[in-house]
């Protein structure tokens, strides 16, 4: 839709309103809402001002420890006047205005929490503890409900809360650092003790804020070859601020800056506890840890070890593969039978058009032996099994010691082996991996395969060992962990149908995986034609009037607001950057 069809369309709606029909959104008709969070950051407002937020840990004479705590206020006027007397005297450049000041009561809340752990209630130690905390506090929110990078001066000093909500520090100097401030950490520099021996600074903070491994920030670091400088540090802290208060994030700078890099970098340290969860977690796909768990417990446990005359040809087969004697796959030469009917067989041309977009998740393939096969088989005689070589194998696996070449060769020569010395095995071996597969497909939603992969599946009603081999090999290679990180580049010519189009599969994800936190960036938002869906969608968190999910975390880049004039309107007239509604 054009602007001028838009324009067209809105008209009669703008011609029947009137002054009188528009009311005005004020303190007086729209007070601030008081739920739990706005009344625990009442609460320990209210101690602030009375002076008795200075409590220490008391023992009674019979040695009963009594904790510093603060009575609920029931109130709804009483916690709402300690909110707004508390912006009025402490934070009076902030704009009095609903997002501001709902914005500063979250950026509080995130912070008072820190009230309510073992580290304040247990404090016996620091005489002015919780006024030195909560100033510090209402100074951090005040800076993040208006923070401004576009100068050099933005705050720098901060308190960092791990989620046990420990006090940690974050500054760019020592001398830089409040006489209060530092009086809460003994006149430390926190920066020098052992939590920060040969380690980054700014990464072990951040790794402390987001609630991740040391080890897995730097891994991330060196693979994305991101650099970690002070300015992105801060501008990272301020992301998960964002984040954690669920308010979404609107990010303005020119082209090339670095907007995009920075929240792709921190959508990977987000859900890095998940990508790097143990191989028992219910969420991570961990293709080739669960593949390899797989080859030990269901095929050679449960399969080939019942059969030692198999399992010792096929460890016969690898042994030098696995001893690194023999580089080479001989193998590749090898004919491979055909042990399904001729006619069960389907070739390319005579597949059914629709058929590759659905994976075939309960067809088992069906074995046809010849009656005469079935009479000369006769029990071979036990062979004796190379037990250490097993004990060897079975070990590399359960470690992930063996990479992707060595999985795929095991395959091959259990599948090769089978064929040529048990026909039965190799319908159990066919079938095994097709249920794995469909398995893991089903169940873990992150899991993304090729479109050779599902082809592949559908087609496992007429399966092969060549066709078994070929399933392994391109889900082991081929298959993906779905992005967390979404992006969409927005311009004059996207509609909202589009939008809604973009949004569906992320929200069914979302929902999928609650907890999941998805980053959906859209860059030069106020180039698009339909802010008001953005509006919805950041401020009321719904699409079309249906809720989203809350594991959605909205982040937009806004390109400078410039006036038009001859100079820029000469090469690009449906190129505009608008105003952002306040």
């Amino acid at each position: 839709m054009t602007i001028k069809d838009n324009f067209h369309r809105i008209l009669p709606i703008l011609s029947i309103i009137s002054p009188y029909t528009l009311e005005e959104i004020t303190d007086e008709n729209y007070r601030l809402f008081i739920g739990q969070e706005e009344e625990l950051v009442a609460r320990f407002l209210k101690a602030y001002e009375n002076r008795t937020i200075d409590r220490r840990l008391t023992i009674t004479n019979t040695d009963i420890e009594q904790p510093v705590d603060f009575e609920e206020l029931t109130n709804s006027d009483e916690c709402r006047d300690y909110i707004y007397n508390c912006i009025q005297k402490y934070a009076p450049e902030i704009p009095r205005n609903k997002i501001s000041e709902l914005s500063f009561t979250k950026f509080m809340y995130r912070r008072v929490r820190f009230f309510t752990g073992h580290y304040y209630r247990f404090n016996m130690a620091f005489e002015h503890l919780g006024s030195s905390v909560m100033k510090q506090m209402i100074n951090e929110a005040k800076s993040l409900a208006q923070i401004d990078f576009r100068r050099s001066n933005y705050p720098r000093n901060y308190l960092i809360y791990d989620p046990n909500f420990s006090l940690h520090l974050l500054h760019d100097g020592w001398n830089n650092v409040s006489t209060d401030l530092k009086h809460v950490f003994n006149n430390k520099n926190p920066s020098l003790g052992p939590d920060f021996k040969n380690k980054d600074y700014f990464a072990k903070c951040l790794s402390w804020l987001i609630d991740i491994k040391y080890d897995d920030f730097e891994k991330i670091i060196n693979e994305t070859k991101f650099i970690l400088t002070e300015n992105f540090t801060y501008k990272l802290f301020h992301v998960h601020e964002r984040k954690l208060t669920r308010l979404s994030l609107i990010i303005e700078g020119d082209t090339g800056v670095g907007k995009t890099f920075l929240l792709k970098f921190y959508s990977l340290l987000l859900n890095s506890n998940i990508i790097n969860a143990p191989t028992y977690d219910n969420v991570a796909p961990r293709i080739f840890e669960r593949t390899s768990l797989w080859l030990l417990t269901t095929i050679i446990g449960d399969i080939l070890e019942n059969e030692p005359n198999l399992l010792n040809k096929f460890l016969q087969r690898i042994k030098p593969k696995l001893m690194g004697i023999d580089d080479n796959d001989q193998e590749d030469e090898v004919e491979i039978p055909n042990i399904y009917h001729p006619y069960t067989q389907s070739s390319d041309e005579d597949d059914d058009e629709n058929s590759s977009k659905k994976i075939v998740m309960n067809c088992g393939p069906q074995l046809i032996v010849p009656p005469q096969i079935m009479q000369e088989a006769q029990p071979p005689a036990a062979e004796l099994v190379d037990l250490p070589l097993l004990k060897e194998l079975k070990s590399s696996l359960g470690n992930f010691e063996y990479n992707n070449d060595i999985l795929r060769y095991i395959w091959k020569m259990i599948m090769i082996v089978s064929s040529e010395n048990a026909m039965n095995i190799t319908q159990k071996l066919i079938i095994a991996l097709h249920e794995y597969v469909t398995n893991q497909i089903v169940n873990y939603p992150l899991v993304e395969i090729s479109f050779q992969l599902q082809t592949l599946l559908n087609d496992s009603c007429s399966p092969s060992v060549q066709k078994s081999i070929e399933i392994f090999n391109e889900y082991l290679i081929h298959t993906q962990i779905k992005p967390l990180f979404y992006r969409l580049l927005l311009h004059p010519g996207v509609t909202e149908e589009q939008l809604e189009h973009f949004m569906l599969p992320i929200c069914q994800l979302a929902r999928e995986l609650p907890h999941i936190e998805l980053v959906i960036f859209f860059d030069e938002v106020n180039t698009s034609s339909c802010l008001g869906l953005f509006k919805e969608m950041f401020m009321d968190r719904t699409l079309h009037g249906n809720s989203l999910p809350n594991n959605l975390f909205f982040t937009a880049a806004i390109n400078p607001s410039i006036k038009p004039s001859d100079d820029n309107l000469v090469h690009r007239q449906d190129y505009l950057v608008h105003q952002l509604p306040l």
